[in-house]
């Protein structure tokens, strides 16, 4: 552990989440911001799920506040992933190698080349600093998602997730604009939930849910802001469900044994009509 970059992730303004991931990684770097630690360790250390930890690595990626280098063992197997931690800003206030190629070969005074070319005739001293604004860094307004409840943010990115990857800035921004202007007063994940629902995720009908694939079906669902796990366990129930009726419509073939009619219909004739007949024909 390195108590310099322990420092420098203590003055970092991040979420709750964001904070924690970039703790553990500074509780294993090395004075120069260096660490390896697996994204199993990463969740371990922070309490959060593995796909919590890797999604917040890559925020901070993101950020610039990290930076990320492939490993590999001897027999060129990759492992772990190695992060450098930003701690040192780049040099803004050295001059350029075009700048001082360009002075001459002294890096304090100005070339002849510099001095010496027309097209002005405003005198410059060498001696004489170029005048250059002051500016000065604004601090960094925080994110109101930031001020959200640790649980809270946690669903909403787990939504986010969900979307596709064209739909994830419109809908962000819609969600901040909504909680600047104070238009959330219940819980933003459950507004967050119905935006989504209302902006082209209907509700599917029992026959469309039928005529779905499984795929089809998990997508629509994850779409209609319901997490990925959730997703897939009720589509694979549904389908489930669905084999099982088919299994009880499907009509079953019954033998019916063939049955002769006329024999069925014939009966045998009265004796006494036959003895009644045959007197008719004596007398």
């Amino acid at each position: 552990m390195s108590i310099k970059a322990m420092n420098w992730a203590w003055e970092q303004n991040l979420p709750p989440g964001s904070k924690l991931v970039l703790m553990a990684l500074a509780d294993n770097a090395d004075d120069q911001g260096y660490c390896w630690p697996k994204i199993k360790t990463i969740a371990a250390k922070c309490c959060v799920s593995e796909r919590t930890a890797q999604r917040t690595v890559k925020e901070l990626l993101d950020s610039g506040l990290l930076k990320i280098s492939a490993r590999f063992n001897a027999l060129g197997g990759q492992v772990s992933n190695g992060y450098t931690l930003e701690m040192h800003p780049p040099d803004k206030l050295s001059p350029s190698p075009a700048l001082i190629q360009e002075g001459g070969d002294s890096r304090d005074t100005p070339g002849v080349t510099q001095l010496c070319r027309g097209g002005s005739d405003t005198a410059m001293s060498p001696l004489q600093p170029p005048h250059e604004p002051k500016k000065e860094s604004s601090p960094a307004r925080p994110c109101v998602l930031a001020r959200l409840a640790p649980e809270e943010h946690e669903k909403i990115m787990t939504i986010m997730d969900s979307l596709p990857q064209e739909k994830r800035a419109e809908t962000k921004a819609l969600l901040v604009d909504a909680l600047t202007r104070g238009k959330i007063q219940a819980s933003p994940s459950r507004w967050l939930r119905a935006v989504i629902r209302r902006r082209g995720c209907a509700p599917l009908s029992a026959q469309a849910a039928l005529d779905m694939s499984e795929q089809e079906f998990e997508q629509k669902l994850i779409q209609g802001g319901i997490p990925p796990e959730d997703a897939r366990f009720i589509t694979r129930q549904t389908i489930t469900n669905r084999q099982a009726q088919q299994r009880l419509n499907r009509p079953t073939a019954i033998s019916i044994p063939q049955v002769s009619i006329n024999a069925d219909r014939k009966r045998p004739e009265h004796p006494r009509s036959a003895n009644v007949a045959g007197e008719n024909v004596i007398g």
